[in-house]
């Protein structure tokens, strides 16, 4: 009777681990989940667009703050970087463990961007967005990254 019962506990063990999910983020996860470029070639600057889908895991110690820094686009083997954030109107990037939001920031670059390069990349280029978590001692630099489309209007 014993060895039924240690069986038949072991087997109930292994599926409620099998058909658990563990949330192993301990700071903040975040995906672009879209982006769109649009260049002006006559003042070579672009306009940025990026949605992203931010997180903090359920098992993090202590709440985060996800602050945008930049977004680099790739085209030709150079670098077209936008800095300027504007967040949206309420935007606060403070998330507490087990918490999510997704935001579309708008980022501009204002000159010397290379931007031209970016409209012989082929209608899509790969990107880079740089963020911080502020939440930690000292402040953690990460990026991800995603891909863009690119909008150059005659």
């Amino acid at each position: 009777m014993k060895c039924r019962a240690a069986a038949t506990l072991a087997a109930l063990v292994m599926l409620g681990v099998a058909g658990c999910e563990i949330d192993t983020e301990l700071g903040i996860a975040a995906e672009v989940t879209s982006a769109s470029l649009t260049v002006d070639r006559a003042t070579d600057r672009y306009v940025a667009r990026i949605t992203v889908a931010f997180r903090v895991g359920e098992n993090a110690q202590g709440v985060r703050e996800f602050v945008p820094l930049r977004v680099d686009a790739e085209a030709g083997g150079a670098a077209a970087t936008a800095s300027s954030f504007d967040r949206p109107a309420g935007f606060s990037g403070v998330l507490s463990p087990g918490d999510s939001r997704s935001v579309t920031f708008v980022a501009e670059c204002l000159g010397g961007c290379n931007a031209a390069a970016l409209c012989g990349a082929g209608g899509t280029v790969p990107i880079d967005f740089f963020w911080e978590d502020r939440g930690v001692s000292p402040p953690a630099l990460d990026q991800t990254s995603g891909t863009a489309t690119v909008d150059c209007p005659p």
